[in-house]
């Protein structure tokens, strides 16, 4: 079911990068018509060769459809800065469990609160299998709870039945991990 899961994530992710880098070339393409043409009605308003009163709106019309062109161009930048972080993250984080956003901004060296809001649109946007835990300021991945599982204590050898990473034993209080 994981395996499943997670290659219907790696598909969600190879789609938006495709969308985005093709949009991103239609993008351009028709900002760099719509700028163009914008400017061509501006000369003419400038040359005096406006007619009516529609060849002074024209130009403007042109030049606020580019305005929208490029909200286009850096929204597919966006996406495509945020898949490329997506792999970075992930290749920080190489496991499964919960993975706080202090492990990235330590190995990355960079500010916390900004890893922060980057994993929080890739969780809404589905690139990772869980939730973002506001209390551990972590990512706990759907594998990690699934259910409870047995664990043989370092401490004591006692068996223990783990519900979460983070969990102890119930004789000696050593910490469990759930894997």
């Amino acid at each position: 079911m994981a395996s499943k899961e997670n290659g219907i994530k790696k598909i969600r992710i190879i789609i938006d990068l495709w969308i985005a880098r093709i949009g991103s070339y239609f993008a351009w393409f028709w900002l760099a018509v719509w700028v163009l043409a914008g400017i061509a009605g501006i000369s003419d308003l400038i040359s005096g060769e406006a007619k009516d009163s529609m060849d002074w709106f024209i130009p403007f019309i042109c030049l606020g459809i580019a305005a929208l062109n490029f909200l286009m161009v850096r929204s597919f930048r966006r996406t495509k800065a945020l898949i490329a972080d997506f792999r970075l993250y992930s290749s920080v984080w190489s496991g499964s469990g919960s993975k706080s956003v202090r492990d990235v901004a330590t190995k990355l060296k960079k500010d916390p609160e900004l890893i922060r809001e980057r994993i929080l649109e890739m969780c809404r946007r589905g690139y990772y299998s869980g939730q973002f835990d506001f209390n551990e300021q972590a990512v706990v991945f759907n594998d990690a709870v699934t259910g409870p599982s047995i664990r043989q204590c370092p401490g004591c050898g006692a068996t223990n039945t783990v519900q979460k990473t983070g969990d102890k034993c119930v004789y000696c209080g050593s910490p469990l991990k759930k894997e």
